[in-house]
């Protein structure tokens, strides 16, 4: 079973505190209608760690970007487990794609306790 992070997509954009791990983040949820992209902002300690990743369908967030003990240590995934999409839309998110945590198998990131 994966947990996912809870998102409300109506009151987008939206911030709000998330314990991932032992550390405590803000994520703050953006939607750019033209494009049809959610992105999110990362703060940590009231520090702005990330602006703007794009929420891309299977792709774990701040792959490209990832520092220890900067980013969340789990991976957060972008994925609809029914398998009818596999992109990340307005119509999609948070009625069958969610951000799922994955706790299953190695979910931690390389270089993290």
């Amino acid at each position: 079973m994966r947990d996912y992070i809870p998102v409300n997509k109506e009151l987008i954009p939206y911030n709000f505190n998330i314990l991932l791990g032992s550390t405590l983040f803000n994520l703050k949820i953006n939607y750019n209608k033209r494009k049809d992209l959610f992105t999110v902002d990362v703060l940590r300690e009231n520090e702005a760690i990330c602006y703007g990743e794009p929420i891309v369908y299977g792709l774990p967030l701040f792959q490209d970007i990832f520092m220890v003990a900067k980013y969340p240590c789990l991976n957060i995934i972008p994925l609809d487990l029914s398998g009818n999409t596999n992109k990340v839309t307005y119509d999609n998110f948070y009625n069958t794609v969610f951000l799922y945590i994955d706790n299953e198998g190695n979910s931690l990131r390389e270089g993290c306790n």
